[in-house]
C-alpha cells in the first residue's frame, strides 16, 4: 500500500514533475482529478469497515501523520528464506521452531518527508509474535557507550555499530551438523563454540576516519571494536588464532595489531599497535556530531559523512577514473547519512533514517530529482 500526499500545487516537486509530463490539462482539471481520485480511494474503502486497513491500529495511526509518502507491506520472512537455503539442516533451529514463524506476518509502515535539505524515514516494523524470541535477542540493547566513546570528534568518515545477544547463534545452529562441524574443528585448538561466543558481551563497532594531513598515504584509519564478557575466552581465542597461523607459516596478527582496555573490557583491531592502543584507550567528552541521540540509545546504527569522504577523495593524488570523479561530483550535494533501529520492545521495532543535503534552502525532493535528471 502506498499513499502520497497531495500537497499545494508548485511546493510538492513529485506531484509537480507529473504536472509537468501533462501539460495538455488546466491546473484546475488537475485539483479536480486529484480530488476525484481521493474520493475514489476513499469510497474503495467503504464496505471494508472491518479490514485490515480500519482495523489495524499501526496502520490508521502511521497513515495520520501528515507525511508525504506513506509505505505499507509485509516482509520477507527472514526466518522462512533460511529454512529454504537449509542443506543438511545446517540451522537446525529452522527446525525446531513453530510452523507459524515461517509464514507472513511481518509487517512494516514507512512515513516518508522531503523537507528543504533533508529526507527523512520513519518506520515501525512489526514482528509476528512467532519469531518475538528471535528478534528480543537480535535487538538485545542500547550501544554500549563506552565503546562509543571511542569514536572521535572529527574526520569521521562513517561507522556501523550494532548491539546483539551473542548467543543468538548458538540458538540458530542448535545441535545441528554445522554446530558439530564447529566444535570439532575448535576442539583441535582446545576450544568450543561457548567459549568463542562466551568472549564477547555483544557490542560491535566498525570505524572509519580520515587520516592526518601527516599521512602521506592519505588512506582511510579503520577500527574494529568489541566488548568482551569473558576476558581469558579473548585470549584463549586470539592465542589458538595465532598458533594456528604460525603452524601454516603465516600470521593474521601481523598485518592487525590488537589491543584490549581491562578497565572498560573494550578490545579493539586497527593496523599498527599505535592506533589500536590509542583506540581502547582514548576517550572523547565529545564525541562526533554522527551520533545522535536516538542513535545512542539503540541496537543498530549506520552513519556516512559524505563531506569528509569527499574531502578525502579531493585529496587523493594520482590518476582518478571517470567513475569516481563521477561519484565525488554526486557527494557535493550530500551531506550526512543517518540509520538508525530501536531496541526490540511490544513486537515493534523502529528505525529511523535522515539524509541532509548540503543545500538547505531547496526541497530534499527536488534536489533528487535535478541530480538524476544530471544537474539540469
Amino acid at each position: 500500500v502506498v499513499s502520497v500526499k497531495a500537497g499545494i500545487p508548485g511546493q510538492n516537486p513529485l506531484l509537480d514533475s507529473m504536472e509537468n509530463k501533462n501539460r495538455k490539462s488546466t491546473p484546475a482539471k488537475k485539483r479536480d482529478d486529484n480530488m476525484l481520485a481521493y474520493r475514489k480511494s476513499t469510497d474503495a474503502l467503504k464496505g471494508f469497515d472491518r479490514s485490515f486497513f480500519t482495523m489495524d491500529e499501526n496502520f490508521r495511526s502511521g497513515i495520520a501523520d501528515r507525511a508525504d509518502l506513506h509505505i505499507w507491506t509485509e516482509q520477507p520472512n527472514t526466518l522462512a528464506m533460511l529454512k529454504k537455503m537449509n542443506p543438511a539442516n545446517m540451522f537446525s533451529m529452522m527446525q525446531e521452531i513453530n510452523d507459524s514463524a515461517f509464514k507472513h506476518g511481518n509487517k512494516m509502515f514507512a512515513s516518508i518527508r522531503f523537507d528543504n535539505g533533508r529526507i527523512t524515514i520513519d518506520s515501525k516494523n512489526v514482528i509476528t509474535p512467532a519469531l518475538h524470541a528471535f528478534s528480543q535477542k537480535l535487538n538485545a540493547r542500547p550501544m554500549n557507550m563506552d565503546l562509543m566513546k571511542k569514536i572521535p570528534a572529527k574526520n569521521v568518515l562513517g561507522f556501523f555499530s550494532i548491539s546483539f545477544d551473542p548467543t543468538i547463534v548458538s540458538d540458530l545452529l542448535g545441535n545441528g551438523k554445522t554446530r558439530k562441524k564447529t566444535d570439532s574443528l575448535l576442539a583441535a585448538k582446545n576450544m568450543t563454540l561457548d567459549d568463542v561466543i562466551g568472549a564477547f558481551r555483544g557490542d560491535f563497532l566498525l570505524l572509519a576516519v580520515n587520516p592526518p594531513e601527516t599521512d602521506s598515504l592519505q588512506k582511510p584509519r579503520i577500527y574494529f571494536g568489541a566488548t568482551i564478557n569473558n576476558p581469558e575466552s579473548l585470549h584463549k581465542w586470539i592465542t589458538a588464532m595465532k598458533n594456528a597461523d604460525e603452524r601454516k607459516g603465516k600470521n593474521s596478527f601481523d598485518k592487525l595489531k590488537a589491543a584490549y582496555n581491562a578497565k572498560e573490557n573494550i578490545f579493539g583491531i586497527s593496523s599498527s599497535q599505535e592506533s589500536a592502543d590509542a583506540f581502547v584507550n582514548g576517550e572523547t567528552a565529545n564525541t562526533t556530531a554522527l551520533l545522535t541521540d536516538k542513535m545512542k540509545n539503540n541496537s543498530f546504527n549506520i552513519a556516512v559523512d559524505f563531506k569528509t569522504i569527499n574531502d578525502l577523495l579531493n585529496k587523493a593524488t594520482g590518476d582518478i577514473s571517470p567513475k569516481v570523479k563521477s561519484f565525488a561530483g554526486m557527494l557535493k550535494i550530500l551531506d550526512k547519512l543517518i540509520i538508525t533501529r530501536g531496541s526490540y520492545a511490544n513486537n515493534i521495532s523502529e528505525t529511523h533514517v535522515e539524509l541532509t543535503m548540503t543545500d538547505d534552502s531547496e526541497n530534499s525532493l527536488r534536489t533528487l530529482m535535478k541530480l538524476f535528471a544530471g544537474g539540469k
